[in-house]
């Protein structure tokens, strides 16, 4: 396993630096301080930072290499010194034990902590309801601004009414469908079209204390890229903007006449297109938060 360090780095260019390597098959990204800090305690942003990511031993790192000094050259032309590059090669066992050393505790709001299973739990937060989720190589363990902003809005939205019964499209590590269940969602349906994160969600759903449908508890989980049938009172899809476009007529057809559609993985620019589309499928914007370079959006049925 190759592991590619970037840094320093400053300014809201990761995301578009982690959209580009996933493009180039990274199989994990992570974002850390120059300080070693987390890069996200309730929505707390650090300046310079250094961004890692891991490879397959086989992938071409002469080719990523050059490619991604001309995008960071294109994206800070005036810089005197452009960031450094290091690469280095870890063994198979190693990898886990380097994502260790990124990974942290997330709070969200005062409602959940996401901890890894290594972790203590922090003295302060004794009281708090605590998920357990291990980072997984291209599955979301909390960090990145779009999960993040999916877990503060359904925590907004247990604050405000019963749950009810929960849609996560696209579950990836199923972090959102836990976070439903500890906040007091009845049943939760999960579907990613990857066969690998179905089995890591129900997986991670054991690890916390609840089992599937099929032994006898509150999850459905299962690999499918259409929006199963049903009536959901709150629908979380933390996905691609193009994704979202294309499933969204489906998305309010499952909804529940009071039901709440959360919507992720939107940069700023692609927003309003998404407001756009959500109002002319019978919807009203009843939130919206930026977090770095990306927007949560939440909505519900326009009243007739």
């Amino acid at each position: 396993m190759w592991q590619l360090s970037i840094k320093p780095l400053s300014g809201n260019h990761h995301e578009l630096l982690g959209q580009w390597l996933e493009q180039w098959q990274a199989l994990a990204i992570t974002v850390q301080d120059s300080g070693h800090r987390p890069v996200m305690i309730d929505g707390d942003f650090f300046d310079q930072y250094v961004l890692t990511a891991l490879f397959d031993p086989d992938c071409d790192r002469q080719e990523i290499e050059l490619r991604l000094r001309l995008l960071l050259v294109t994206l800070r032309p005036d810089l005197s010194e452009q960031p450094d590059l290091q690469w280095h090669l870890l063994a198979d066992q190693d990898w886990q034990q380097s994502w260790q050393q990124h990974s942290s505790a997330i709070a969200i709001e005062d409602r959940l902590l996401v901890l890894p299973t290594w972790l203590d739990l922090p003295p302060e937060w004794q009281q708090r309801p605590v998920i357990r989720i291990d980072p997984q190589m291209a599955f979301g363990s909390g960090s990145h601004e779009t999960t993040y902003g999916c877990l503060q809005q359904l925590a907004h939205a247990a604050q405000q009414q019963p749950l009810g019964t929960v849609l996560d499209v696209g579950t990836g590590s199923g972090i959102l469908a836990i976070a439903a269940l500890h906040l007091g969602a009845t049943a939760v349906v999960a579907t990613d079209c990857d066969e690998v994160a179905v089995a890591t969600c129900l997986d991670n759903a054991r690890l916390n204390g609840y089992r599937s449908v099929e032994e006898g508890g509150p999850l459905h989980c299962y690999q499918r890229a259409d929006i199963p049938e049903g009536c959901f009172d709150v629908i979380v899809a933390n996905l691609l903007a193009g994704i979202i476009t294309d499933l969204l007529p489906t998305l309010v057809q499952a909804l529940s006449p009071d039901g709440l559609l959360i919507l992720s993985g939107l940069l700023i620019e692609q927003t309003q297109a998404i407001i756009d589309r959500c109002h002319q499928s019978g919807l009203q914007q009843v939130d919206r938060e930026q977090l770095g370079d990306w927007v949560v959006l939440s909505a519900r049925r326009r009243p007739l």
